[in-house]
């Protein structure tokens, strides 16, 4: 709300001053000059030089008090002219993050920026940590707007380095907010009331009735808001007096209430509403209308882009007016931004009363959410970085819908809002966003529809999904096995929503090492998609990857070679050569050769990938990186070592410059290195690196995940060849403890670390000890991965090697079962190398 010194400098400014920074983001400001708050703009000062570096005060206050605008002008007294980003304005009722994100890439419009920025091993937070830490030199005020919940822009403040400043806008103080200084904003005084209303209605007139000036400020409470829109009343009617305005509200505030109050008892919330009442009775049909459709809004920045096309009156001609000559004159409407405006939270309130009272208030709400559907339908399957920035503004709104009006949605688009608002926060890594979207979706559908409905099985199926990259294998397989129910009861087996359900849940078997269900349900997938698409069609390329995935995991590599190759083919078909769909192709090819030793061929493919996605991304991208390591595995499994080294180096460099820290892929890359150095006889760097790995994978799995495993066993297993014993004999029995607590004592991964425990019991001259486990662990791989898996191999040549040493010091061994059931002794074949 902008205060003037009168109605003639309002007039000369109007044109030139939408007081908008050339070079920074802040919302238009209708104020010339600020007056009666410049005592709380000096004690803004005063508590920012008093919290010091990296200093947080909130403006607090009730709604209508003039927060906004009080943090609107500090910023506008604290900006550079000729430095971008020196100011940011955020909106604390959207997503911040993605605010912070959208306004850097404005100021860095550099492919290469938006490319390190627009990858998945960066999550949200770690992307705005990236921009504050690349923000334009200089000092930044950084606004956060009407905040309700200070924990949700928590994790997005900047850097505690002296040169950023954070100001907070909310109505009440924050709680667990101990390193903020607040700053509670009171209703005007007398002097200051009337200077506004001066400002706003004119000096004449107020001085010429100066005591019933004073009678309206008081009846009024003295609240800038109410105060604002009676004096742009007045200066529309010239014609009514001071005393006739002071009627008018008295008539109001009796028809509002059920016990008439005496004047000057009026609350603040009273005092808006009676104002909003007398400017509603001055608007025509049009306006009124207008503001009933703006009501509908979720209350965050409105795209006039929206507003056009969400209205039942269409032409231009006729809303257009409505909103220049009536809603802003009268600022029942506020500009924050080149086509995007605010609603006042009191105002949006008043509309959908008023709005409740329509004959056309069904048909209305119909075609706002036929709209705002559109809308969301631009969200695709994995949006881009560019495209979630773009889309931020349109979230709160597309919710409000899902939230407020989802009965007035139609049949056919009633998944719409859920489904894409979860792709929206799961493409950013918001699962609990995502998971809540997803779940409130199914509810909402299946007490439409019941749950006998496709709409709630595909639902059902994404929801499943979402479980499944988070480890939730259960619930996935739940959710998959109800959704492939329903749809073949519905649809018949010969559907691609079948096809669909069947991949998804062979992917949960295949993860629970279930592999005989998943191959079946695989097949079925891939069976229906090239029955029901054309041959070369992206769907079969994912069914024939899954697929070879499945049998490159249990050593089937002849059988996954040819799928490995077709889905190649069609990915590149589909795509082009040059397209980062293709090298997910190559680099599971390459993986494939890798594991199968074929590593002539491996090699040119993992170079091939490397060279696609730095040509394609940038030198700085994660994808970059993780060819980097992926090149470095395939020399390290090689012995190639000193070759393997500077490419897990470069691989850290890159992901420690993007500001990734705590990521599985780190990692996995850490604990590859200190594998080197490990061989290389650099006891002790592998081990600061082993425990960096540990400790990393721990912070970012919880209690418990396979790759904590893995880290427990590389540790214990630098310490058994540097001779610490004890303390490797501790990290493996952990690692077992957790293979058989949460994996099961029948696991592949519970064998892995039984047969590294031998193979320290071995070294120990635990022979009985020994022989126990890699007993055990030869059964399991035998069972559970085939004969001729390279870990059955390898625990089979461990076994052979005991027994070798059992011999020659005359002690009895056990003997095991062969493929046909006979008892017998294997030949000794030399323990194998490494631990598993």
């Amino acid at each position: 709300m902008g205060i003037y010194r009168d109605k003639t400098e309002m007039k000369q400014q109007s044109d030139k001053l939408s007081h908008k920074a050339p070079n920074n983001y802040l919302p238009y400001s209708n104020a010339i000059e600020f007056i009666d708050r410049q005592e709380e703009l000096r004690e803004l000062e005063r508590r920012f030089e008093r919290v010091g570096d990296g200093a947080l005060v909130a403006i607090t206050g009730q709604r209508g008090i003039g927060k906004t605008e009080l943090a609107l002008q500090y910023a506008l007294q604290h900006q550079e002219e000729n430095s971008p980003g020196s100011c940011i304005w955020l909106d604390a009722k959207t997503d911040v993050g993605i605010q912070i994100i959208a306004q850097f890439l404005k100021i860095y419009q550099e492919a290469e920026v938006t490319r390190a920025l627009g990858n998945k091993a960066l999550n949200l937070e770690q992307q705005v940590a990236y921009c504050w830490q690349n923000w334009p030199e200089g000092n930044v005020l950084a606004v956060w707007d009407d905040v309700a919940d200070y924990q949700k822009i928590k994790p997005y403040l900047p850097p505690k380095n002296g040169r950023f400043q954070g100001l907070i806008t909310a109505t009440k103080r924050l709680e667990n907010s101990k390193s903020i200084e607040h700053l509670p904003l009171d209703v005007l005084d007398e002097a200051g009331a009337l200077a506004l209303l001066e400002a706003v209605a004119g000096g004449d007139r107020i001085q010429g009735e100066i005591a019933q000036a004073k009678e309206l400020c008081a009846t009024l409470g003295f609240l800038p808001l109410g105060l604002d829109l009676v004096g742009h009343y007045l200066a529309t009617q010239p014609e009514i007096s001071l005393a006739e305005m002071l009627s008018k509200l008295a008539s109001q505030s009796l028809s509002e209430e059920s016990e008439p109050k005496p004047r000057g008892n009026m609350t603040a919330q009273q005092a808006a509403k009676v104002a909003f009442e007398l400017s509603w009775q001055t608007l025509n049909d049009d306006a009124k209308q207008l503001g009933c459709v703006l009501s509908l809004f979720a209350p965050a920045p409105i795209p006039w882009s929206f507003v056009e096309k969400a209205t039942l009156v269409r032409r231009r001609e006729q809303i257009v007016p409505a909103r220049d000559n009536l809603l802003l004159k009268k600022h029942l409407l506020q500009p924050i931004d080149e086509d995007i405006y605010r609603l006042h939270p009191l105002l949006r309130e008043f509309w959908q009363e008023k709005m409740e009272t329509s004959d056309l208030v069904e048909a209305q709400k119909q075609v706002f959410c036929e709209n705002l559907i559109a809308v969301a339908e631009k969200i695709p399957h994995s949006p881009n970085l560019q495209l979630i920035c773009d889309m931020a503004i349109a979230i709160p709104h597309i919710a409000a819908i899902a939230t407020e009006l989802a009965e007035f949605i139609s049949h056919e688009d009633l998944m719409t809002p859920f489904a894409r608002l979860a792709r929206y926060y799961e493409s950013q890594g918001f699962y609990p966003q995502a998971e809540s979207w997803r779940k409130l979706g199914i509810q909402v559908n299946q007490d439409r529809f019941g749950s006998e409905h496709p709409y709630v099985s595909t639902l059902a199926d994404n929801l499943a999904v979402l479980y499944l990259s988070q480890y939730r294998y259960q619930e996935a397989e739940q959710l998959l096995v109800q959704a492939l129910q329903i749809n073949q009861k519905i649809l018949g087996n010969d559907h691609l929503l079948v096809a669909q359900n069947a991949n998804n849940l062979a992917t949960v078997y295949q993860h629970q090492e279930r592999y005989q269900d998943a191959e079946a349900l695989y097949l079925k997938a891939l069976d229906v998609r090239r029955r029901m698409l054309e041959p070369r069609h992206i769907e079969i390329a994912v069914s024939l990857n899954n697929l070879g995935t499945l049998y490159r995991t249990v050593g089937r590599y002849e059988q996954a070679e040819p799928l490995f190759l077709e889905a190649l083919a069609i990915r590149e078909r589909w795509f082009g050569k040059d397209n980062i769909e293709v090298v997910v192709a190559i680099a599971a090819l390459a993986n494939l050769y890798r594991e199968w030793h074929r590593y002539d061929k491996a090699e040119p493919l993992y170079k091939q990938a490397l060279h696609l996605r730095r040509n394609l991304l940038s030198e700085l991208h994660p994808d970059v990186a993780a060819s980097f390591n992926s090149l470095g595995r395939l020399y390290q499994s090689q012995g190639r070592y000193k070759e393997a080294e500077p490419l897990f180096v470069k691989a850290l460099e890159i992901w420690h410059g993007l500001g990734v820290q705590e990521n599985p892929d780190v990692a996995t890359c850490t604990n590859n290195l200190a594998e080197i150095y490990r061989v290389l006889g650099q006891y002790r760097e592998a081990e600061v690196l082993n425990k960096q790995a540990l400790a990393i994978r721990k912070r970012f799995w919880g209690e418990f995940h396979p790759d904590i495993c893995q880290s427990l066993n590389n540790l214990a297993g630098l310490y058994q060849v540097s001779g610490r014993y004890e303390e490797a004999e501790s990290l493996f029995l952990q690692a077992l403890e957790l293979n058989e607590r949460y994996l099961g004592s029948e696991h592949p991964d519970t064998a892995y670390t039984m047969n590294n425990i031998g193979c320290l019991y071995y070294y120990q001259k635990r022979y009985r000890e020994a022989e126990k486990l890699l007993v055990r662990s030869l059964d399991i791989r035998e069972r559970r991965l085939g004969h001729s898996h390279s870990e059955t191999v390898q625990a089979r040549h461990n076994l052979n090697y005991l027994w070798g040493e059992m011999k020659k010091e005359n002690i009895p061994t056990r003997a095991v079962t062969g493929k046909k059931g006979k008892r017998k002794k294997a030949k000794p074949k030399g323990l194998a190398k490494g631990f598993g």
